[in-house]
């Protein structure tokens, strides 16, 4: 819950910000930019109270705009260097105001750096303080032929993975156009097998500096960022999935780089050994290495392996008996021959097992569990920070937490929370692009909880499958499931039934007309989507709540009793939205593929015992109605499946745009129709399905599936 009301508070702390401030508010199309005709350019200038402040950016901050144009692809460093001491705030938006890159945080001041394509951008200079007097700039935008991408680096190799190494980053190396705030960064790079245990370190250095590794195929695989308090380690752990050449990253966000050299990166390798724990039989003098040599404590074995490795836990072990959590580093903990019970001491106020890089509990081929039953635990039951986070058969019942599980990369199998009370049963928060979580088999059921389900992804994309789960008859403080950022959800068989609100949200005007269940359903906001498929069972007193960047798209018809309602809400104007709807919202409900429809051609008429629809020619109809029915018996794809050109033809219908949809919801393409044949090329698509929706402007007319060879 406390990340919750840390999210809450932001959007309550900005909103008071925003009011504090006096000067006129318009939002970033609006705003005024001097055009700049050509770079480099540099600016002397001010914020003054009269500045204008952003209504649709967090804390009201007041800015001043500037615009350029390029006519080729561009490395471009933007830098707002003050003269007096406030926080700054520079931000890059592309021609169409979508932000491209921002930086409030370097104490020297605010550096964006961006490979840039060819057209039109702006950039914003602002504070995110109060302007009470003039606060000096400088604002230089200029090419930055140097700056490189982390896979563009030239990485020096390191042959020897026990040496330290001792070196220094200067301003003459490159600035990292995908790393931190336009880092400086040098690279290195070393030989690794498949199930290698990469441990590296930076040490002895004089400023922030953060770590970014990439496997042999140029992904991002690890990184660390966490370390802001200056000199001090920054590690990753990681366990090498492929043989091959890996590559290291090591970066400072300071732009000048005055003070960022140098320091000593330490390197050495290890295996996911095995240790076997067996309190009754144990022997600590052994090796712990085979079942008939097993350590008696679970301390014992970490102390051999640095916390990393795969731990077998024997007979009753019992989690949290010592007193204190049991960290570590890169490990999965699994059942031996038996199910255990995971016990506690009383009154213990810790987690049970707090993992840095990754951790897995239990096997998804054994049939053995791990079971925690009528326990009270003051904090997580398991948390992660970076890396996997797996759970396989695992059964919580009748217990008292924070939460079960809490990491970057969520996995959770055939496991079992039933008659808990927590904050939360699962909360997901990744920076990492494109991160995978799943939900499977799963059931969360007569719990009372803050929240189910939390996602939260500020900085990258998230995707979460949730495949055959019961989440039904829970009791929750907050809306059960909450998706903030850039997160796609799909919801793929499994129900969403039977869930309560214990009180209805104060906001919403006509609360007293509405049951506590109507809003037990997801929030989506922040530029989130849903994907509900055809086998989903969601109660029609479950709403689904989408802001005004977010939607849902319904892959295949729903039929019968599988029925959800959707509500959308609009965020305001500094980033805080308003949980609930109002009298009059635009709103969509429908047992066919209308929900994939738009729903902004109806509105909330009436709310009572019935809830009833008006459609936007005044006409009140108990179920929405009107869409074109036939766009798609006038309309012909070809061929499907299709390897690069695919051919669209439409007859009598007035379609104005063709856009298509991956099959997480995410907006890949979209094509202006300007006759009765479109040729879309799809030859830069993956393989896979995707939707194409046929569009009267914002109307969506109808949608078909196709697949990509």
């Amino acid at each position: 819950m406390k990340k919750l009301y840390f999210v809450i508070m932001l959007c309550v702390a900005a909103l008071f910000s925003a009011n504090a401030q006096s000067a006129e508010k318009v939002s970033v199309k609006d705003l005024n930019y001097r055009f700049i005709s050509k770079l480099p350019f540099t600016i002397e200038d001010m914020l003054t109270t009269a500045d204008p402040v952003l209504s649709d950016l967090m804390e009201g901050r007041t800015y001043k705009g500037y615009a350029f144009s390029l006519t080729a692809q561009t490395n471009v460093a933007a830098r707002l260097t003050r003269a007096t001491s406030w926080n700054c705030h520079v931000i890059l938006l592309d021609a169409d105001f979508e932000l491209v890159q921002a930086n409030s945080y370097s104490d020297s001041g605010a550096y964006v750096v961006a490979r840039l394509d060819p057209g039109t951008y702006y950039v914003l200079a602002g504070s995110t303080s109060e302007v009470s007097a003039d606060l000096k700039y400088t604002l230089t935008i200029k090419e930055e032929p140097n700056a490189k991408l982390l896979r563009e680096l030239t990485y020096a190799p390191v042959a020897n993975l026990n040496d330290t190494l001792r070196d220094s980053i200067t301003v003459e190396q490159p600035h990292l156009l995908d790393g931190n705030m336009g880092a400086r960064a040098k690279g290195y790079s070393l030989q690794l097998a498949a199930g290698d245990v990469l441990n590296v370190k930076i040490v002895e250095r004089k400023s922030d500096m953060y770590m970014y590794l990439l496997d042999k195929d140029n992904n991002l695989v690890a990184f660390n960022d966490d370390d802001y308090s200056g000199p001090g380690d920054s590690r990753i752990i990681y366990e090498a999935t492929a043989a091959g050449t890996y590559k290291l990253a090591v970066s400072t966000y300071t732009p000048d780089c005055d003070e960022s050299g140098p320091y000593a990166l330490v390197f050495n390798k290890s295996k996911m050994e095995a240790y076997y724990i067996d309190p009754v039989d144990g022997d600590d003098a052994g090796t712990g290495i085979t079942p008939s040599r097993p350590l008696k404590t679970f301390d014992a074995a970490v102390d051999k392996s640095n916390g990393v490795g795969t731990y077998y836990l024997m007979n009753d072990y019992q989690f949290g008996m010592t007193g204190y959590e049991i960290e570590l580093s890169l490990a999965k903990v699994l059942p031996y021959q038996k199910d255990i019970h995971l016990g506690i001491t009383e009154g213990y106020d810790e987690q049970f097992i707090t993992a840095y890089y990754g951790l897995t509990l239990g096997d998804a081929q054994s049939e053995y569990h791990f079971i925690v039953d009528s326990i009270t635990l003051g904090d997580n039951l398991f948390e992660l920070y970076n890396g996997d986070f797996t759970l396989n058969n695992v059964k919580v019942t009748r217990s008292k937490f924070d939460g079960v599980g809490y990491g970057s990369t969520v996995h959770i199998n055939n496991c079992e929370f039933t008659n808990n009370t927590s904050d939360f049963i699962v909360y997901i928060q990744s920076d990492y692009e494109d991160s995978y979580s799943s939900l499977k088999n799963t059931t969360i059921k007569d719990c009372h909880s803050g929240i189910l389900l939390q996602v939260v992804s500020p900085s990258a994309t998230t995707n979460v499958e949730i495949e055959n789960c019961h989440i039904t008859s829970n009791v929750c403080e907050m809306p059960p499931f909450i998706c903030y950022y850039n997160t796609n959800i799909l919801l793929k068989s499994g129900t969403w039934q039977y869930n309560t609100l214990k009180e209805v949200p104060a906001v919403i005007p006509f609360a007293a007309k509405l049951n506590k269940s109507s809003l037990a359903g997801i929030y989506a906001m922040y530029g989130s989507t849903i994907q509900l498929y055809k086998d989903f069972t969601m109660d029609v007193n479950n709403f689904i709540i989408i802001d005004s960047t977010s939607f849902v798209n319904v892959v295949e018809n729903l039929t019968g009793t599988q029925v959800a309602t959707i509500l959308p809400i609009a965020a305001d104007e500094h980033d805080n939205v308003t949980v609930g709807y109002k009298e009059g919202r635009q709103v969509l409900t429908g047992t066919r593929s209308l929900l994939a429809a738009n729903y902004q051609k109806f509105a909330l008429a009436q709310v009572a015992d019935d809830i009833w629809y008006l459609r936007a020619d005044g006409k009140v109809y108990t179920t929405p109605v009107g869409i074109k029915e036939d766009v798609l018996a006038n309309t012909v794809i070809y061929p499907n499946p299709v390897t690069d050109q695919m051919t669209v033809r439409i007859n009598n219908v007035d379609v104005t745009d063709l856009t298509v949809i991956d099959a997480y919801g995410r907006l890949v393409m979209t094509y202006k129709v300007n006759g009765d044949t479109e040729i879309l090329n799809l030859s830069n698509l993956s393989s896979g399905m995707y939707f194409v929706q046929f569009r009267d402007h914002n109307t969506i007319l109808g949608t078909q599936k196709i697949i990509k060879k």
